[in-house]
C-alpha cells in the first residue's frame, strides 16, 4: 500500500503580521502535483489543518477545494484529524456523511475506537485515528485519574486499540503528539514543564508504521516507523533551515515500510540573512550572497553595523519589501559603548548636546552647516520660552 503522510498545514497562518494564504494556495496545488503523479492508497494529514480553532473562510475555503479535488477527481482516499491548533467540534462536523465520499475525518475522539479499513493485494490495513486530546479532557471522559501526561494519554489509546486489534494485521497509527527527543521550532505550541508534553516513541512499536503531526521538521524514530512529515511551509524564522516536503510510504504485505520525502518547493522562500546598511542602501555580508535572497522572500534580516541606522526598516525594505522582522548583532556593544555620565550632559549647552548625540548616531562630527541650523532652532525655542 502507498500512503502519503502530511500534517500542519496550518491554513489561515500569518507570519508578522503578513498573511500567508496566497503562499499556501501555491503550495496545496505543488501539493496535489505530488498527489496526481504519486497516486497513493490514501491521504493522511496528522492534524493541525488550520492554525486556529475558527480559522478565516478563505482558509476553510482552500482546505474545501484541496479536498474535493482529492476526492472526487483523483479518487484518493484522506484520513484526517485535528491537532492542537483546530476546533475539534468544527473539524469533526459531517465526518458520518463525509465518510461515504472515501474521507475519514476525525475531530472529537469516539470511543470505542474505531479503526478505518483500507484493502490493498496483501489484506487490510487498520488505520487508528486518534485526534488531539487534553489529558485533563480525557481523564474526565473515562474516569481514570491516572491520565495526567499526554504519554498517559498515549498509553491508554494504544492499550484500547491492542486489546481489539486483529493480531498479525498490518495497522497505522495517526496522532498528534510530540515524541521525546524531538526537534521542535518556534511555531509550535510546546509545553515542556516537566516533560508533561512528550510522549516516548516505544509506545508506537505495535504499529507497522504511526503518522505524526506537530513538529513542523521532518523527522523519524525507530528505524522510521515512527514519523513526522512536517509542515509544507516555513511558519517561524527558526524553520528557514528547513526542507518542506511530504512523505511517501510503502507499507508492504508483511507490515514492513519504506519511507521517501518529496520536497514541496515554495512560491517565496523564508530566510535570515545578515548585512549592512552603508550610505543608505542595504549590503548582504559575503556569505548571503552566492544564493541571493528573492525580491519577495520573506527575511529575517540582521544588521552587523555598530552604529545606529535612523529608518533602518524602511532602506532595507526597499531592496528586500517582504523583511518582516530586523534586529542588530551590536546592540549591547552600541549600549555599553555609549554612555554619558551625568556631569557631561550638565556641562554642556543644547548645541553641544545634539552635537554628542549626532555623533553617536552618525559616527562622525557635525558640519559647521548642520551646527548652524541646530543653533538658530535653539535660539528660537528660547525665544519662544520667554
Amino acid at each position: 500500500m502507498k500512503i502519503l503522510h502530511t500534517a500542519d498545514w496550518h491554513l489561515g497562518k500569518y507570519l508578522n503580521n503578513q498573511s500567508l494564504l496566497d503562499d499556501q494556495r501555491f503550495i496545496m496545488k505543488r501539493f496535489l502535483e505530488v498527489v496526481r503523479k504519486e497516486q497513493p492508497d490514501v491521504v493522511i494529514i496528522a492534524g493541525d489543518i488550520y492554525d486556529r480553532s475558527v480559522p478565516p473562510s478563505d482558509a476553510v475555503t482552500l482546505f474545501d477545494n484541496t479536498i474535493d479535488k482529492l476526492i472526487r477527481e483523483y479518487k484518493t482516499k484522506v484520513i484526517a484529524i485535528s491537532g492542537n491548533h483546530d476546533s475539534s467540534d468544527r473539524i469533526h462536523c459531517y465526518s458520518g456523511l463525509l465518510e461515504k465520499q472515501g474521507f475519514y475525518i476525525m475531530g472529537r475522539l469516539s470511543l470505542p475506537i474505531k479503526p478505518v479499513i483500507i484493502e490493498d493485494d496483501s489484506g487490510p490495513v487498520y488505520f487508528y485515528s486518534i485526534p488531539y486530546i487534553e489529558p485533563e479532557l480525557l481523564r474526565h471522559r473515562v474516569n481514570e485519574d491516572g491520565i495526567r501526561s499526554h504519554e498517559d494519554v498515549m498509553h491508554y489509546m494504544v492499550e484500547e486499540i491492542m486489546d481489539t486489534h486483529p493480531k498479525q494485521n498490518r495497522s497505522v497509527f495517526i496522532g498528534h503528539a510530540f515524541i521525546s527527543g524531538g526537534k521542535p521550532s518556534d511555531s509550535e505550541r510546546i509545553l515542556t514543564v516537566g516533560g508533561v508534553e512528550t510522549v516516548p516513541a516505544q509506545i508506537f512499536d505495535a504499529f507497522s508504521y504511526t503518522a505524526l503531526g506537530h513538529l513542523h521538521r521532518p523527522q523519524s524514530f525507530l528505524n522510521e516507523k515512527v514519523h513526522y512529515s512536517g509542515s509544507p511551509l516555513k511558519y517561524s524564522f527558526s524553520e528557514a533551515d528547513h526542507t518542506k516536503s511530504v512523505s511517501i510510504v510503502h507499507l508492504d504485505g508483511l507490515g514492513m515500510t519504506t519511507t521517501k520525502r518529496i520536497d514541496l518547493k515554495p512560491r517565496r522562500d523564508l530566510r535570515r540573512v545578515k548585512g549592512r546598511i552603508i550610505k543608505g542602501k542595504f549590503i548582504l555580508d559575503k556569505d548571503y550572497t552566492e544564493v541571493l535572497p528573492g525580491i519577495s522572500d520573506f527575511l529575517e534580516v540582521t544588521l552587523t553595523n555598530e552604529e545606529p541606522v535612523i529608518d533602518a526598516m524602511q532602506i532595507v525594505q526597499k531592496s528586500y519589501p517582504n523583511t518582516l522582522k530586523l534586529q542588530w548583532e551590536h546592540k549591547k556593544e552600541l549600549v555599553l559603548s555609549h554612555t554619558f555620565s551625568g556631569e557631561d550632559i550638565e556641562s554642556k549647552n543644547p548645541v553641544e548636546l545634539f552635537g554628542m548625540f549626532y555623533e553617536w548616531v552618525n559616527d562622525e562630527k557635525m558640519d559647521d552647516k548642520a551646527r548652524k541650523v541646530i543653533e538658530d532652532a535653539v535660539t528660537l525655542a528660547l525665544k519662544e520660552e520667554a
